[in-house]
């Protein structure tokens, strides 16, 4: 349809989170565990470091960019025009600041520190309007290879707001010299414009505290120290190991969903179990006190719940008609009890809610997932649709570790299987595909229950 027509076309698909299976490729999945941590990072409201590259010739690390360019791609071709306005923006302002790196570097200066200011716009709202703001600081660590290593620290915050998040970086950067560096200054200002336009530090040494506490923060020490122990927290021995079994847990989740190559469905329903158990997590209430265990069985739970409403089981008006799905449920009623539980506790978990807001990640992730914010989704007949289930047969769990303790094979042809330490289970086995050889240090029994056993 051509514009003459007076007619506007609408984009089948919408940015609802760039946290897209889609953008990753199912022969290289080294850098889901990466996203993943920056995923729960923001949930958490927790500082984090994420090394990236710049080279001497001001290529910026190709890792990065790549991620980059695959979402621009992938919004561009779903007609998303906003989203694509975004994250080129997002990336600009990533090349600006090697510029910035590479023209200090370059004339025997010392190495900037460099900051720029995220702020969510109209673009990282979830339903309920909530917004986060994120500051990140690049900070050199060490000479690479043909070029530099820095630390870029992400510091995520309530929202401060466009114009006090431009005033900072007024107060505290060197503005006369990032224009010449740059040949422009920024004459709109606009959330776009403001994420595109990183900002040279004027003296970090002393102006580290003042920045700190101008987002929020005691000191620069205690970012430094969050940021380096992301998962812990007082009072709570078992916090540590929850939180990494959840990063564990989803990083092998999503892995395995792309090597499958599930449905668009099924992705986004996985992205909805993660968003809404490290929310929950967030909110320090629902999940204190459990050890990783217990939260593998609540992840379990999550998963399949978030599965149920994407492909609307509860509207279903017989069980037979979920054969085709291929899923195992589990327990309908159970499940439908664990919907009540759940919507219960982000309806009574402040903390929990403002953790589902979204927010502005290095990578351009909006993380956002507001699954029990559609009052519009109905239950219909369920009890009926239970009752069902009773009457058909119940799809079977798979049983993965045979009689005698033996380990399954492997579900992949591509992958190696040799003796190690698994992730997952935290158990020594003698099927693991590690890491260095393509896999995400998960056993063979703990894959098939993480792909789905078949």
């Amino acid at each position: 349809m051509s514009p003459e027509s007076g007619f506007r076309v609408i984009p089948k698909e919408l940015f609802k989170s760039d946290f897209v299976l889609d953008f990753y490729d199912p022969n290289d999945l080294s850098g889901v565990e990466t996203h993943v941590q920056a995923f729960f990072g923001e949930k958490l409201m927790r500082p984090r470091c994420e090394k990236l590259w710049v080279g001497r010739d001001g290529t910026l690390d190709p890792n990065y960019v790549t991620m980059m360019e695959r979402s621009i791609a992938y919004w561009r071709n779903k007609g998303d025009e906003k989203a694509v306005s975004r994250f080129e923006k997002e990336l600009e302002g990533a090349k600006n600041a090697a510029t910035l790196i590479l023209e200090s570097g370059g004339n025997g200066d010392p190495l900037p520190v460099v900051i720029n200011a995220s702020d969510p716009g109209r673009f990282y709202v979830d339903k309920e309007g909530k917004k986060k703001s994120v500051t990140f600081v690049w900070m050199f660590d060490s000479i690479g290879v043909d070029g530099w290593n820095y630390n870029v620290y992400s510091l995520p915050t309530k929202h401060i707001g466009l114009y006090e998040h431009w005033e900072i970086l007024k107060k505290l950067g060197d503005l006369q010299r990032t224009e010449n560096i740059l040949k422009h200054t920024l004459t709109e200002l606009s959330a776009e414009e403001l994420i595109a336009f990183p900002v040279i530090l004027r003296d970090f040494i002393e102006q580290q505290n003042e920045l700190a506490h101008d987002l929020g923060y005691l000191s620069w020490q205690e970012i430094e120290e969050m940021a380096a122990d992301q998962l812990a927290l007082e009072h709570d021995p078992l916090m540590k190991k929850r939180r990494e079994k959840i990063i564990i847990e989803f990083t092998a989740l999503i892995f395995y969903a792309v090597k499958d190559r599930k449905d668009k469905e099924y992705k986004e329903a996985l992205v909805n179990a993660m968003s809404d158990t490290m929310a929950l997590e967030a909110g320090s209430r629902d999940y204190l006190g459990m050890n990783a265990k217990q939260i593998e069985a609540e992840i379990d739970k999550n998963v399949k719940l978030a599965l149920a409403i994407k492909y609307e089981v509860f509207e279903k008006k017989s069980y037979h008609e979920l054969k085709d799905l291929g899923i195992r449920f589990g327990d309908l009623g159970y499940l439908y009890r664990h919907y009540q539980w759940v919507s219960n506790a982000f309806n009574t978990n402040q903390l929990a809610r403002e953790a589902r807001a979204t927010g502005c990640g290095g990578s351009g992730s909006n993380y956002g997932s507001d699954m029990f914010s559609n009052r519009d989704f109905i239950f219909r007949d369920v009890s009926s649709l239970i009752e069902s289930q009773s009457f058909y047969s119940n799809i079977s769990e798979v049983v993965v570790a045979s009689s005698g303790g033996e380990e399954p094979e492997g579900r992949y042809s591509e992958g190696v299987y040799k003796p190690g330490h698994c992730r997952a289970c935290d158990t020594d086995r003698k099927k693991v595909w590690h890491k260095e050889d393509g896999g995400c240090d998960c056993c063979t029994t703990c894959e098939h229950r993480l792909a789905g056993g078949d």
